[in-house]
Parts: C-alpha cells; structure tokens; sequence
C-alpha cells in the first residue's frame, strides 16, 4: 500500500513539474479533531491531519480536486480500542467567489441582462484507505461532505463497521 502511494505521488510530482501555470496548484494542509460514532463500538475521539495539492478542475482556475493523504489516530471511549489509519482521499471544491450583486433582481438599473447565479456547492469527497487496530488491519472506504464541519461516513470492509464522524478541520491553503 505505501509503495503504491509513493508511486502515486511521484506521478503527480512529475505532472506538476511539467505545467507552467505551476502557480495555480494550492498546497494543502488541514489538522482537525475528530468525535464521532462507530455503530458496533459506540463514541470514539481522535486526531487527523491530511496534506494535499489542489489541482485546477478548469481554465478559470476556480474549481479544484485536491488529492491528499490523510494520517489519523482515534480512541474509542467504551473500550479504550485505538485505531490508526491512512488514507487516499480527493476532494473536490468549488471556489468561485460568491457577489452580493447577484442577488440583485433582473431588470435592475445597470442590469443589461440576468446573470447565472451560483449555486452553492460545498466541498465533497472520497476516500479508500487502510486502518490499522491492534491486532489487526482492515480497508477502509469513506464519503465526506463539508459545509461549517467536515460530516464523514467510513465503511471497514472486513469487519462491515459503520462510523459516522464530525472532524471540525482548519484547512490551510494558499490560493495564491
């Protein structure tokens, strides 16, 4: 698994060394703390930390995917169980900036015709990765959805356990 991720990240290495707009790609980092609930394990705690390099979806360089990694640790509250895992996610955002003047009707004084309002669409991703227990190991698939939190759903294929899981994350990003 980490020999095909180090593969995987030499290729994107070698993509981004090749494009001139080099200074469109965002550098991506976000720590967070996780809660959550594991249906057969009950409330668990936990630490994440993913790093990332945004790519440009578009040419007007307002949409991106970010792949990233993502390293976590987590305990369960009930029976002190500690689980770490790794993970390949990509996320994909959509930056485009959001004008009050939009909200304006049509027809309006300055108005030549109705513009496209945005619809706000907030950031989605998934992920395939292994999560390592004590005793054993197991893979791992999640959906994530962030609006004011990140609100992840993971599935462990072996043992067929259902998570739910709020990660409160601050992302650092330099669009610029």
């Amino acid at each position: 698994m980490i020999r095909r991720l180090i593969i995987l990240l030499l290729i994107v290495g070698c993509v981004f060394g090749a494009i001139n707009d080099r200074d469109k790609f965002i550098s991506y980092v976000s720590p967070g703390i996780q809660i959550g609930h594991t249906f057969n394990e009950g409330l668990f705690y936990g630490l994440q930390i993913s790093l990332g390099l945004g790519m440009p979806w578009e040419i007007g360089y307002q949409k991106y995917a970010i792949p990233a990694l993502s390293f976590g640790i987590t305990q369960s509250f009930h029976n002190k169980l500690v689980k770490k895992y790794l993970d390949l996610q990509i996320t994909y955002v959509d930056y485009e900036p959001f004008s009050p003047v939009l909200l304006l009707p049509c027809g309006e004084p300055l108005y030549d015709d109705c513009p496209d309002i945005p619809t706000l669409f907030p950031p989605v991703g998934i992920g395939i990765g292994k999560i390592f227990k004590e005793e054993s190991s197991d893979y791992r698939l999640k959906v994530y959805v962030w609006f004011i939190s990140n609100l992840t759903y993971d599935y462990e294929l072996q043992s067929k356990l259902h998570c739910l899981s709020l990660i409160p994350v601050f992302p650092i990003a330099n669009p610029y």
